[in-house]
């Protein structure tokens, strides 16, 4: 153990002094993205590892092999997805990495239930703060929603009101249009009982 904590300290005395290593031209040309490309060009001055140029990778500026890919506090990092991750890990060994990938539900869970254990989460500097937070913004697409179906419900009895009365004024139309019909026949008829009682 006391070996490991040795070997961390050389390993950020390493990082503090290691430049950083990036494509040729990617600090000049947009299109070259900023990350390291092996130099293969014949006058290629990094490859070449001219003096007042970039440096080129090398093996001399890897860490030590014995805690190599381990966190600052020397342990081993383990990406988990579900709860069932978690059965085979042991908080004293095992540093956790929520994967990106996954949801805020699932997100939640995994934060509770890291706590429960005492396990370490290494990308959620406040557990408790990312979790309270995830609840309030869950809480508040509940409510969102239910806002959203009772505005829906309401726009349907609306139209099913406003389809009702209209129904209404349709038959009140035609019975009055009927009644007109009759009302006319009635006069047509008696106009001719009077040209009829005329010519007699």
């Amino acid at each position: 153990m006391a070996e490991q904590k040795q070997l961390l300290e050389v390993r950020k005395k390493m990082k503090a002094k290691k430049p950083s290593f990036f494509a040729r031209n990617s600090d000049k040309i947009k299109r070259i993205r900023k990350r390291w490309a092996k130099p293969r060009g014949l006058h290629n001055k990094i490859r070449l590892s001219k003096k007042s140029k970039p440096k080129k990778v090398k093996i001399g500026y890897g860490s030590p092999a014995q805690v190599r890919g381990l966190h600052r506090s020397g342990l081993q990092y383990a990406v988990i997805r579900n709860v069932m991750e978690l059965s085979g890990l042991d908080k004293t060994k095992h540093i956790l990495m929520i994967a990106g990938d996954i949801g805020d539900k699932k997100r939640a869970e995994l934060l509770r239930n890291s706590a429960e254990k005492g396990f370490i989460v290494a990308n959620a500097k406040d557990p408790s703060d990312r979790l309270k937070k995830i609840e309030e913004k869950y809480s508040q697409r509940v409510h969102d929603k239910e806002e959203a179906t009772q505005k829906k419900q309401e726009e349907v009895k609306k139209r099913e009101e406003l389809a009702k009365k209209k129904e209404a004024d349709q038959k009140g139309d035609d019975i009055a249009k009927v009644l007109g019909e009759s009302e006319q026949k009635d006069i047509d008829r008696r106009e001719q009982e009077k040209v009829l009682t005329q010519k007699s």
